[in-house]
């Protein structure tokens, strides 16, 4: 028996020959297969390098953006929390694009102003806005203010007694 590996016969008793072109074809579409997979391999490589907390920062980010976008399953950008006993709504968390979540309340003193607290260090900040008078309530509205780009640039630090 011969090691050499032989062309199937063709369906009238003959061997069957592939043409130069067809023999080439297969080679370029080889050769970028292999060079694809190379090159994602190289590619999951360069981002799987970046440790785990990138991938985490990454990951908060895609939510973010998906939230802002109104995507299906994604967090929305405020959630309310209501009080367990009462069912009463108490506030409302808000998801800065770093993943950073704030508890949000309006400001005793003037309702056009929204008050945040952050859940990473605690600080205090106050968000002005251009509404008369804010209700937690009013979801529409508390979802247009923080789906705005760069509503967590315009927040001002409060002192701790706010």
């Amino acid at each position: 028996m011969s090691s050499k590996v032989q062309n199937p016969p063709a369906p009238n008793g003959r061997t069957a020959r592939r043409s130069p072109a067809v023999a080439r074809r297969a080679l370029v579409v080889g050769g970028l297969l292999v060079g694809t997979a190379l090159g994602v391999s190289a590619l999951k490589g360069i981002v799987g390098s970046r440790g785990p907390s990138s991938k985490d920062q990454d990951l908060r980010q895609l939510e973010y953006v998906a939230g802002q976008l109104g995507v299906q399953g994604a967090p929305p950008p405020v959630e309310p929390i209501f009080k367990e006993k009462s069912g009463e709504l108490f506030g409302l968390l808000a998801r800065a694009p770093d993943g950073t979540q704030f508890l949000v309340a309006v400001d005793d003193k003037d309702p056009s102003r929204l008050k945040l607290k952050s859940n990473r260090d605690g600080r205090l900040y106050a968000l002005e806005t251009t509404a008369t008078k804010l209700s937690l309530g009013d979801r529409a509205a508390m979802e247009k203010i923080f789906r705005t780009q760069g509503w967590e640039q315009r927040l001002k630090p409060l002192p701790r007694g706010g």
